[in-house]
């Protein structure tokens, strides 16, 4: 599999189409993906999946006009027919005031390749899982993937330039089940390299999860303290981005963070920076328009510091973009290297410190109920647990909630010096070279609403 990379080929595709057409501004984005996917279900590996896809995409532009389109027929006739259609689209489409002028003049490429990942088929997967299996047969099911890849992006234009990406990733999720409590975890790993994937580290969590399996317990509805894993505060800053700091709430007009830049939103303890640019783990240094990325402070001490923009919606709000341009000829700004720093104290000590404190693993069914406020509505699962003293564990069923966000991190009242890499393994098409790196949360003021299944 780590043969495929070849950029002069990418190189050879884009200069084809761009001589093909007579549009004034002419870009192409080509991405190409190999992925060797395992499923596995009740502990037994039932499907492989490979893909092999190359796909080309071009913008044709002739003054306030445009025309993309998109084709994985890599022949010369295929592409001519790609720039005809994208052509015939641009001409017939209305003018738009705020396309984006590309970059020009710039030559980057940017390699994160592990060529032990990109070798990882099917026999090494069956290995590697069946360990995990037989260690705890006695006590889980296992459901779940484990997915391989090798990827590759490039941004060509008319104007001179030339930007291409390749990466490597290795994505595994793990959903233990006891088969007679039907009670389930997650666990997850992400990383550009194999050499990080270690036995040891997944047994350390399973094994932490077998500790909670305590007897059923049950809550009324209402306000409760909360830990949330980074798994779960991940989801809310997924949501966080599209209804508060992304340049497209700006341009949708459902930020709650509008008017907001420079004033205190959260607690001093709330502090997100995005670092693209990492000594590990996954690094991306610079975005599909061409622009270098930097770090970048989002919240300082619970301060609003800036939105985050691709080129689109800064011409919108006449801002510079800053870097944050991940779709191909399209326009979605999207800060993929989100990072909470650490805090003093550990998960542990968090959990100890409270007599009564509710553990939330992961949220699913999340929806906005009301972007002005940032209130999230939706469901916990996969672990949702009720601590009592530090030490007796009970499991919850699956609950509701409704929460204001704003408020419940004005209420953090700890935060973990653990961190976990959270990265994106429900991105099918494309693995991105993105992942968060977040703590555990400890916050006052969670609000369950009920029960998610009528049992409770």
């Amino acid at each position: 599999m780590a043969g495929f990379i070849d950029s002069d080929k990418y190189l050879r595709i884009a200069e084809d189409v761009l001589k093909a057409s007579s549009g004034e501004i002419v870009e192409v984005g080509i991405s190409h993906a190999i992925q060797d996917n395992a499923r596995f279900m009740e502990s037994t590996v039932h499907q492989y999946n490979k893909l092999n896809e190359l796909k080309v995409s071009v913008r044709v532009r002739f003054g306030q006009k445009c025309g993309i389109s998109s084709t994985t027929d890599t022949t010369k006739d295929g592409l001519i027919n790609l720039v005809k259609q994208a052509e015939e689209i641009a001409l017939n489409s209305k003018e738009d005031p705020f396309l984006p002028f590309p970059e020009g003049g710039k030559s980057l490429f940017f390699e994160q390749v592990d060529p032990a990942v990109a070798d990882f088929g099917p026999a090494e997967k069956s290995r590697f899982l069946s360990r995990i299996f037989q260690e705890f047969s006695e006590d889980f099911l296992f459901y779940g993937s484990m997915r391989s890849s090798l990827n590759f992006v490039g941004v060509y234009n008319n104007l001179g330039l030339r930007a291409g990406m390749a990466n490597t990733a290795l994505h595994l999720t793990l959903l233990p089940e006891d088969p007679e409590e039907t009670d389930t975890f997650w666990v997850q790993y992400s990383s550009p390299s194999l050499d990080t994937l270690k036995y040891d580290d997944i047994f350390v969590k399973l094994r932490e999860f077998l500790k909670m399996r305590y007897p059923d317990a049950h809550i009324k509805p209402g306000k409760y303290p909360v830990i949330l894993s980074p798994y779960a505060v991940r989801e809310v800053l997924d949501f966080m981005q599209y209804v508060g700091f992304s340049g497209k709430a700006l341009e949708l007009d459902i930020s709650f963070l509008k008017g907001m830049k420079g004033r205190k939103v959260f607690g001093d303890s709330f502090n997100l920076v995005d670092k693209p640019v990492r000594k590990s783990g996954f690094s991306m240094p610079f975005d599909f328009e061409g622009i270098s990325k930097r770090n970048i402070v989002i919240f300082e001490k619970g301060v609003f510091r800036r939105f985050i923009f691709d080129k689109r919606t800064a011409r919108i709000f006449n801002r510079k973009t800053t870097g944050h341009g991940l779709v191909l000829l399209g326009s979605f700004p999207f800060a993929g290297h989100l990072e909470m720093p650490p805090g003093e104290k550990t998960l542990s000590e968090m959990i100890a410190e409270y007599q009564d404190v509710i553990y939330i693993h992961r949220f699913h069914y999340v929806n906005v109920l009301d972007p002005r406020t940032f209130t999230l509505t939706g469901m916990t699962r996969d672990g949702t647990f009720r601590v009592k003293h530090g030490k007796r564990w009970a499991r919850l069923p699956n609950m509701r909630f409704q929460v204001n966000f704003v408020d419940l991190f004005n209420n953090i009242t700890a935060i973990s010096k653990e961190h976990e890499e959270i990265g994106f393994p429900d991105s099918y098409d494309m693995d991105l070279p993105l992942s968060y790196r977040l703590p555990y949360l400890r916050c006052e003021g969670f609000n369950f609403i009920g029960f998610s299944t009528e049992e409770g």
